[in-house]
């Protein structure tokens, strides 16, 4: 991989990694192993959550296809080592949040994958992405699943806040539609094209920045 050249996305627009029809891997621990040290990773690198989400349910029959995506994810790290999450020195600790949902985004279950990130004074302090449970027959009732596990985390982070006794903010903005270039919850539903990744990241992630 030392010779490989980078990627500006973690996973390739349109790219059908849950094709059947790709052989198996003779060896599963070949892929198994990267995608456990990319689950470490995640920690750390927002932009990696859904890539890694979607890599890890092929875990006990990877084929090529899977493989081939892996080593995309691992071509995208090479290109972006510097970024790394900030945390600025500010005052202001109010709380915005975004929240999606991709309805039956799954081409073998038809499960809507769901995804939400938390940002306290510009940085990102929690992020999810997740495949559902159950199907949804509606795109409406994914999103309100969304925003139901979104709200948990909220509740959460707020009694975090009240044992630091830290005082929240009873005022609450709810905003229902957001242009697709600027709702930053699409990172951890989908795959997004270059150019709109590149411009969530940096123009949206405030807290991703190179160092």
């Amino acid at each position: 991989m030392d010779q490989a050249k980078k990627v500006a996305t973690p996973l390739v627009h349109d790219w059908n990694v849950e094709d059947t029809n790709s052989p198996l891997l003779e060896d599963p621990i070949q892929y198994r192993r990267p995608v456990g040290r990319l689950f470490y990773l995640n920690f750390t690198r927002p932009d990696l959550t859904f890539s890694v989400h979607h890599l890890s349910q092929f875990m006990q029959h990877p084929t090529h296809c899977h493989w081939s995506a892996t080593l995309h994810v691992v071509k995208y790290l090479k290109g972006t080592t510097t970024h790394v999450l900030f945390y600025p020195a500010n005052t202001n600790m109010e709380i915005t949040t975004f929240c999606d949902a991709d309805w039956a985004k799954c081409t073998l279950t038809r499960r809507s994958v769901i995804g939400y990130c938390i940002m306290m004074g510009g940085a990102l302090i929690s992020w999810k992405s997740k495949k559902q449970n159950i199907v949804s027959r509606s795109s409406a009732k994914v999103e309100y699943r969304s925003a139901t596990m979104t709200v948990c985390e909220l509740q959460w982070i707020s009694c975090i806040l009240a044992d630091l006794q830290q005082p929240i903010i009873k005022q609450i903005t709810l905003q229902f539609y957001i242009p697709t270039k600027d709702q930053l919850a699409d990172v951890f539903t989908k795959v997004i094209p270059s150019p709109q990744h590149c411009s969530l990241l940096f123009k949206g992630f405030s807290s991703i920045v190179p160092s």
